[in-house]
């Protein structure tokens, strides 16, 4: 299960725990413009105090995104999509992933 609530022209998403995200304090995801906006938000945060469990990349579903941890153990991953990509074409990237 999870929700969505838009604030401004962010989607904030919750969501239940899974074995890959562990109960924790709260889970977020939001979506800022663009990549650039990533990097940007992620040393922000950083620079506030926060922890990084995930750098800057660019996903092969099309997304660029960054996630960090707050003082209080919350996670926060911050998202934007950069590119539209099929189904076919994710495939392809995630096997080809997996090969490395």
């Amino acid at each position: 299960m999870h929700a969505e609530v838009l604030i401004g022209d962010s989607v904030v998403m919750c969501g239940d725990p899974t074995p890959q995200v562990p109960a924790m304090p709260a889970s977020f995801a939001f979506y800022v413009a663009d990549g650039k906006a990533v990097d940007a938000i992620y040393a922000r945060a950083l620079a506030a105090g926060a922890s990084s469990t995930e750098e800057p990349s660019d996903r092969p579903w099309g997304y660029r995104s960054a996630t960090v941890k707050d003082a209080g153990g919350n996670r926060w991953s911050i998202c934007a999509v950069t590119e539209v990509v099929s189904r076919e074409e994710i495939e392809r990237r995630m096997a080809a992933m997996t090969k490395q």
